[in-house]
């Protein structure tokens, strides 16, 4: 029920109260005016243009009637209405004292704390309201929205479920149990309750929008294209517009790509879009740092008033947070264990921070055992997590996820170490000055594309990338034929996300099957979609489809195994396989890359060169197709380069963990040394 609904309703009770009990006439008053003062406030309320004509009728009459519980609670709403918590918690307050088994008092009462935070108060509040009348809806809802607010998603999804019971078609409520659902990953559960909010209100854009983007969750990307669309043709977005491009490409449907150009870089009004998604679609690191700074603004959150400064740790070691949602078997953790395990404990103190899912596996709990602190922050609302985080006295804050899917970066707007430092996890600037370093080296951001970026660069030797040198490869025992490859012909292979392969590449990567009898494309299966559209693609460049071979996902250690059957990884452009391309260099199998202008086109040259294979970054179009052509057909060559990769692999920058962890603990040392110094954050060239 909207607020203006709620002050009408208000003071039609009001008024019947007042019918049924009479009021005193003489002098300043405890209880309610009479039924026709009370009938007043409701037609001036009803006929007013603007609730401040109403509230100007009301405040002469609390003169009158200051214990009056029905003109508290009507002022209290209208208050509301005009988006002034504080003053309708004042009202109100004083509502729930004398009036205190109104419960449509206590659950505006609930609303107003909810919108100043005080999320503790709004709760008892609104449980207060449902105690008085447990089949009110409006409390039942609200109460959902504060656990919402709270990250209790559980607990939220029960409240709005106690809202359906009463009323199936609320459409309010059926969006946001999609919400509560999403948040805990059941997300085609999600969709289906977005729909029934379309449903129960045909025109409902953000359940629209929460359709598209649970669906695309789940890995539907045509059902969350036909979303996306409906939404779009609802009202138009630009944070949508994108959206569509974004899953377009993770069918491999490249009228994307025309369509991207059309679009301006950011949104000429309203929110910007998440600039992780504009990605593959340009090489234009100027154009992705505007991007970054749009939506870093929109989605950060502003200083706290004091900033902090914890005092040197007596032992004299430098506190390192890292944060991530990443700790489960996922992509960061495969390059990241290793440095958690290499960490010298006598030079810092570690603290892992983690707001992802708290799945039990192997890695997660190594992780546990690897650090001296692990907080679990998943359900901490934003301001209980910066006050767990700052608790710690953190030296430096290490954020780890960028503005990639469920990331809270948006958390060190607010400050939560004197310095805070981005790696890993996003390829690209922050663009936010909360955000005082960036980790880099020479490969992956030249000093010719420094500024590029907004932080303060920190240049390490070899690779910004680390690695985990005891990841363990189990042989796949299988033949090539087990995978539906060829015996003897060559395997080319790209194992990078399907979002990444764009016609520049693949263009290249067909004409390299043409002119390689025999050969085959060996591709990660990401969805059914992408795998036809992309046969489609081979045919229309005159390859037969059953050229293009798909591999099924399986687990990372035998994915690793099965690399051997390839022979030559081929890159994509304009995002760089990360993860990918150092799993590939680890099981022993070359990568052929092309180093691009923007940091994410850069990886797999950053990689290679640390590697000690740097001749396979090219640095053009047709250098990258002319050496994967030579290495199909030199079959000496590439033994070569796989013996001189194997002899290398343990003792590389890019495979010694160790090592790499010194050069960080350095970093971190150097730009502690600046803080305790009382310098501001400079560019570190530690290379």
């Amino acid at each position: 029920m909207n607020l203006a609904r709620k002050a009408r309703r208000m003071a039609e009770k009001s008024a019947v109260k007042a019918r049924s009990h009479g009021h005193q006439a003489a002098g300043p008053v405890a209880g309610d005016p009479p039924a026709q003062t009370l009938r007043l406030v409701l037609d001036t309320y009803t006929k007013a243009r603007h609730p401040r004509e109403t509230l100007d009728l009301i405040t002469p009459m609390l003169t009158r009637w200051p214990k009056s519980p029905s003109l508290l609670g009507v002022a209290g709403a209208i208050l509301l209405q005009m988006q002034d918590a504080a003053a309708a918690i004042f009202m109100l307050e004083q509502a729930t004292l004398y009036g205190p088994n109104e419960a449509l008092n206590w659950s505006n009462l609930g609303v107003a704390y909810k919108q100043q935070k005080r999320l503790a108060e709004a709760e008892a509040a609104l449980q207060r309201a449902i105690a008085i009348n447990p089949k009110e809806i409006d409390p039942l809802y609200n109460l959902g929205n504060v656990y919402l607010e709270k990250r209790q998603f559980k607990q939220a999804l029960q409240q709005f479920l106690l809202v359906l019971d009463l009323d199936e078609n609320h459409a309010d409520a059926l969006n946001n149990v999609g919400t509560a659902l999403l948040h805990g990953n059941h997300n085609l559960q999600a969709a289906e309750s977005f729909r029934l909010a379309i449903k129960a209100r045909p025109d409902f854009h953000m359940a629209m929008v929460n359709r598209a983007n649970a669906l695309a969750a789940a890995h539907c990307h045509e059902d969350a294209i036909a979303a996306g669309e409906q939404a779009l043709a609802s009202r138009y977005d630009f944070v949508m517009d994108r959206f569509l491009c974004y899953q377009k490409a993770q069918i491999c449907d490249w009228s994307a790509f025309d369509h991207f150009r059309s679009l301006p870089v950011n949104a000429p009004d309203g929110p910007p879009a998440p600039p992780f998604n504009a990605l593959t679609f340009e090489d234009n690191p100027a154009n992705q740092l505007e991007r970054s700074r749009a939506f870093s603004a929109h989605a950060m959150l502003k200083p706290a008033p004091t900033p902090p400064q914890p005092a040197p740790a007596g032992d004299g070691r430098i506190r390192i947070g890292y944060l991530s949602s990443d700790i489960y078997d996922h992509a960061t953790m495969h390059l990241f264990a290793g440095v958690l395990r290499e960490h010298d404990r006598s030079k810092v103190e570690i603290h892992l921070f983690s707001y992802g899912p708290d799945m039990d596996c192997p890695i997660r709990r190594s992780a546990k055992k690897m650090v001296e602190h692990f907080h679990d922050i998943q359900e901490l609302t934003d301001d209980a997590a910066i006050a767990a985080i700052r608790q710690q006295n953190i030296d430096i804050l290490v954020e780890m996820k960028g503005f990639t899917q469920g990331s809270r970066a948006h958390l060190l707007g607010a400050g939560l170490a004197p310095v805070q430092v981005a790696w890993l996890g996003y390829p690209g600037s922050m663009g936010h000055a909360s955000v005082h370093y960036a980790i880099a080296d020479h490969i992956v951001l030249p000093v010719e594309q420094r500024h590029t970026f907004d932080e303060n660069i920190v240049w390490l030797a070899g690779s910004y990338q680390s690695n985990d040198d005891q990841r363990p490869i189990v042989t796949d025992k299988g033949s090539r034929r087990h995978h539906g490859l060829p015996e003897n012909g060559f395997v080319f292979c790209s194992f990078n996300s399907s979002y990444k392969i764009t016609p520049r590449e693949f263009d290249i990567w067909m004409r390299l099957l043409a002119q390689t009898p025999d050969s085959v494309l060996w591709l990660l299966r990401s969805n059914p979609v992408a795998e036809r559209n992309l046969r489609r693609e081979a045919e229309k460049r005159g390859i037969a489809a059953q050229r293009l071979v798909f591999a099924g996902k399986a687990h990372h250690h035998e994915y690793l195994g099965r690399l051997r059957h390839a022979d030559l990884f081929l890159d994509s452009f304009a995002v760089n396989a990360h993860t990918t391309c150092s799993d590939a260099l680890w099981a022993g199998l070359p990568v052929l890359t092309m180093a691009g202008q923007q940091f994410c086109a850069r990886v797999g040259a950053s990689l290679l060169h640390a590697a000690g294979l740097p001749e396979l970054a090219t640095t053009s179009e047709a250098d990258y197709e002319a050496l994967a052509l030579e290495l199909a057909h030199d079959r000496g060559r590439l033994t070569a380069l796989r013996e001189r990769l194997a002899a290398n692999r343990l003792d590389c920058d890019l495979f010694n963990t160790k090592r790499f962890t010194a050069k960080l603990e350095a970093a971190f040392a150097a730009m502690q040394s600046r803080q305790q110094q009382g310098l501001p954050p400079a560019d570190l060239d530690l290379a």
